[in-house]
């Protein structure tokens, strides 16, 4: 494994016993951004049935951006490949071609308003609630699509900034 990722995973562990709860999660993301580099993000807690967000932490992006996509929510693409396989980064591009993006709906309405030009997402299930928990991330630079070193990376670090969290939360 490499070493700065091997640091980073040892810091979110650290980090969960020192950093308060109330910012945990935007100190982590500030550490994720270290090892992938992103714009925005977004970190919540759900459910599939019935679908909703129960609670979402917003990363340099838009305090509008939950309100924005609840329209979507049913009929969002990517958000369905990822719930579809939890655990697995997905890219938004291995699931359409930047012009079939361009041209869906949701992307005219909700990510070109929010500047989502290239997306990683991964969900993680907690087997005993069903609840699940997501961390999706994002460039804004058309001609910056995230490379397979960056999902795996993020797909790496998936489980350690969720348990990490929940170790935070716990203490």
């Amino acid at each position: 494994m490499n070493e700065k990722i091997n640091r980073l995973i040892v810091d979110l562990y650290r980090g969960s016993r020192e950093i308060a709860y109330a910012t945990f999660q935007e100190w982590a993301l500030e550490q994720l951004r270290g090892a992938v580099a992103f714009d925005a993000a977004w970190w919540g807690r759900g459910a599939n049935k019935p679908l909703m967000i129960h609670q979402v932490h917003l990363h340099r992006c838009a305090q509008t951006l939950v309100e924005d996509y609840a329209p979507w929510i049913e009929v969002d693409f990517f958000r369905d490949a990822v719930c579809a396989s939890p655990g697995v980064t997905i890219s938004t591009s291995s699931l359409r071609s930047r012009s079939e993006l361009e041209a869906s709906d949701i992307y005219r309405a909700f990510g070109a308003k929010h500047r989502i030009e290239w997306s990683l997402g991964t969900v993680l299930v907690e087997p005993v609630s069903s609840l699940n928990e997501f961390i999706t991330v994002w460039r804004k630079d058309i001609s910056r699509p995230f490379s397979e070193a960056d999902r795996t990376t993020k797909e790496l670090l998936m489980p350690h900034l969720v348990e990490a969290y929940r170790n935070c939360r716990l203490l």
